[in-house]
């Protein structure tokens, strides 16, 4: 369905100071890639299906790219370069899935690039990769031997177990939770700043969320006291944003969780990772401590049932697929945990750099890593429906939302405030600031008629797809007018106007203005006792309506 797309990439790098020895980098990856079946697995189409394929040996090449040529290094350059190799478009028949890159920089520097296919890897695969790229490079440095690692348990073994694992009851049990739990799906809709495509894109930017270190302690004194974890916290206030933003009562919410739950497959390479779908009701308008134990509850649930991979209960589910969005859920959240490779070697120093590929697989997806410092991370977003603007705005309301949370846990979800102090003042002060210079030598109906001279033919009114110039208004108005003087309505007369919107509610205020009297505007909808005393209060002599208001009861000495 994505032929061509980088959306299912992973991409790493880091920066190398030192005297590196590629010969010895090399062979350290092509142990790396033997010991590690999935490293070395493509994919066939046979009758109409995907098979994994095993190779027994696959080429493994540095792709090394030259940058010593720039005097100055140009962080603009290099960051296009790695965003490039996020962008790597694989080939899933014939491999490899997977590409390693090194740029050359001047004085022993170097930037070091990892880019593999999600079908043969996930985060915490990555981890492994280089955690063992990491001890193989020492050893060899020193001159050791070192071996392809035999694993207990291949990628290839997990998959015959979990199909065999997944059938009869106990799949049955899986399968009843998740449909029971997310039956009736609801699509979120956020109010976007441009019309959704038919066919989904995945064109996307980023915008970075750091939430505050001095708002830690409060949001762990705050998990500690509700016995929930920060991921069901922050998962919940971004759940109660998503509601606040779209109205909607009914959020459903992706993430993904790590699958390793065996001892044996923790040092295997493989797309062990499973999505979960977390639904969440707002109902009632809940106070936001009942809400985090409901979001708890769901979890754990959740986490119970997880084995269930997301593609089996997409197809057992059987929706109707949508080509403009994402099936089930549209955002997605997640808190990395996965453990972080420590990236130390004996005369070398490596410091990671964050890469950004610049795709979205979901409208709009929030990952958090936490660290010594707080918790740091972002959106990425889909640049076909939400402009850069508005993404930072929603990470500025989420971090004002969970200050508001902490402060008071117990608020109505509806009340807890995530508008910033800059945007209030800008709401309350600067759009209500509208004193402007305005001529009082005239009244509006000689603005039109001044109009009408001008340009009779251009717009005036819009109403129900329908348009009605200057020309036709002033002329209709001027017709109105002459009839309500020929009535009786002269200079401080008051004629009551009782429509709904309407060219003729247009045409009626402007011809009383021409006549030199008032109009008093009258909802036909209110209680006819209201309407009664409004006109006998007013002591008006005439009335506009339509004809459909004809039953109003309406006092005898008023013209209608």
């Amino acid at each position: 369905m994505n032929k061509g797309n980088a959306v299912f990439n992973l991409s790493s790098a880091v920066r190398i100071s030192g005297g590196l020895n590629t010969e010895i980098l090399k062979q350290t990856l092509e142990n790396v890639v033997m010991s590690h079946e999935a490293l070395r697995t493509t994919f066939k189409n046979i009758n109409g299906s995907p098979v994994q394929v095993i190779n027994e040996n696959i080429d493994v090449e540095i792709n090394e790219i030259d940058l010593t040529y720039m005097k100055k290094e140009n962080e603009e350059e290099i960051e296009q370069l790695l965003k490039q190799e996020a962008r790597y478009i694989f080939d899933l028949e014939k491999g490899p899935l997977f590409r390693f890159c090194l740029f050359l920089l001047n004085g022993n520097e170097y930037i070091f690039s990892m880019t593999t296919h999600h079908i043969i890897s996930d985060g915490w695969s990555n981890t492994i990769i280089v955690e063992e790229l990491l001890e193989n490079y020492s050893q060899l440095a020193k001159g050791q031997a070192i071996e392809a690692k035999s694993l207990p348990i291949r990628f290839a073994d997990y998959a015959i177990w979990e199909r065999n694992r997944f059938s009869g009851e106990r799949l049955d049990k899986l399968m009843g939770y998740w449909k029971k739990q997310l039956e009736n799906p609801t699509t979120l809709e956020l109010p976007t700043d441009k019309v959704r495509p038919k066919n989904r894109t995945y064109e996307g930017g980023f915008e970075s969320v750091v939430i505050p270190e001095k708002l830690m302690p409060e949001l762990r004194r705050l998990s500690n006291d509700m016995g929930v974890t920060l991921f069901m916290l922050i998962l919940a206030a971004f759940q109660t944003l998503l509601h606040r933003y779209s109205g909607q009562n009914d959020i459903f919410t992706g993430t993904v969780v790590a699958n390793r739950n065996k001892a044996e497959i923790e040092n295997t390479v493989g797309p062990f990772i499973n999505t979960l779908v977390l639904r969440t009701n707002f109902e009632e308008d809940p106070d936001f401590s009942s809400l985090l134990l409901k979001v708890k509850k769901t979890t754990l649930e959740a986490y119970e049932h997880q084995e269930l991979p997301f593609d089996k209960m997409l197809e057992e589910m059987k929706l109707e697929r949508d080509l403009s969005r994402a099936p089930l859920f549209q955002v997605m959240f997640i808190l990395h945990n996965n453990k972080k490779a420590e990236l130390e070697l004996d005369g070398l120093k490596i410091t990671e750099i964050d890469v950004t590929s610049d795709m979205a697989p979901f409208d709009l997806r929030l990952q958090l890593t936490e660290t010594e410092k707080g918790i740091k991370g972002g959106f990425d977003y889909n640049i076909s429906l939400f402009e850069p603007a508005t993404v930072k705005s929603i990470s500025m309301h989420l971090i004002k939302l969970l200050k508001s949370i902490v402060q008071k846990p117990n608020e109505k979800v509806s009340r807890l405030e995530y508008i910033t102090e800059t945007e209030k003042k800008q709401i309350l002060e600067d759009f209500n600031n509208t004193n402007a210079d305005f001529p009082d030598n005239k009244v509006i109906y000689q603005y039109l008629e001044e109009q009408a001279t001008k340009d009779s033919s251009n717009t005036a009114v819009i109403f129900q797809n329908k348009k009605l110039t200057y020309g036709e208004l002033n002329y209709r108005a001027n017709c109105l007018a002459r009839l309500l003087k020929d009535n009786g309505v002269v200079q401080e007369s008051i004629v009551a106007i009782m429509m709904e919107r309407s060219f003729e509610m247009i045409i009626a205020i402007m011809a009383i203005q021409k006549a030199g009297g008032a109009y008093l505007p009258i909802d036909p909808h209110f209680p006819s006792e209201r309407i009664d005393y409004i006109l006998k209060d007013s002591q008006t002599k005439i009335l506009l309506t339509h004809k459909e208001f004809g039953d109003c009861e309406i006092p005898e000495n008023i013209k209608r």
